[in-house]
């Protein structure tokens, strides 16, 4: 930051609690070496800090209304989500509003923990008191939905909105 406590170590950072670095960001398990958010998504996690930390993500139109519907029939929404903490916060706040109306969720930036390691659905059934069996998991990374199954939940791989969206009827109605 050139010295001026704008940005960097003792600046920004420090104020807010956000890196202002990508690959700080990216971070990486101690144990394996890997990046917690993939290599396939460094490109995207750049212009994310190229571009506005706050105006790259944007929910997709039927999220809300989607959550509510599965509410209305007496389904139990939850979010389980790979995402840093102090990013989570601004996004939900300026544009990931269907975060708010989930029945609980599980942040992995605020757990410390990430998908698809056991530990974090495990403590989403905890903290929720969630039967594993009776649960369903979207999620768009296979890898995610495998961690999940070894517990115990049916999962579905989330490659679109209508297909998804006909597999858990399918799933609900069994």
């Amino acid at each position: 930051d050139g010295g001026n406590g704008e940005n960097g170590e003792n600046g920004y950072e420090t104020k807010t609690g956000l890196t202002t670095d990508p690959d700080t960001f990216m971070g990486s398990d101690s144990s394996t070496g890997n990046s917690y958010y993939g290599s396939e998504y460094e490109e995207d996690i750049r212009l994310f800090f190229r571009d506005g930390k706050d105006k790259v993500v944007k929910a997709y139109p039927y999220a809300k209304d989607w959550i509510r519907e599965l509410q209305e029939r007496g389904r139990k929404v939850y979010l389980l989500s790979n995402y840093p903490a102090n990013y989570f916060e601004l996004h939900t706040h300026n544009q990931l509003d269907f975060a708010n109306i989930v029945d609980g969720k599980i942040i992995s930036g605020m757990v410390k923990m990430v998908k698809p390691d056991a530990d974090i659905y495990q403590c989403l059934f905890d903290t929720y008191g969630l039967n594993p069996e009776e649960c369903v998991f979207l999620d768009d990374r296979p890898e995610n939905i495998e961690g999940g199954e070894k517990l115990g939940m049916r999962g579905i791989v989330f490659d679109s909105y209508e297909g998804a969206k006909v597999k858990l009827e399918k799933m609900l109605n069994e």
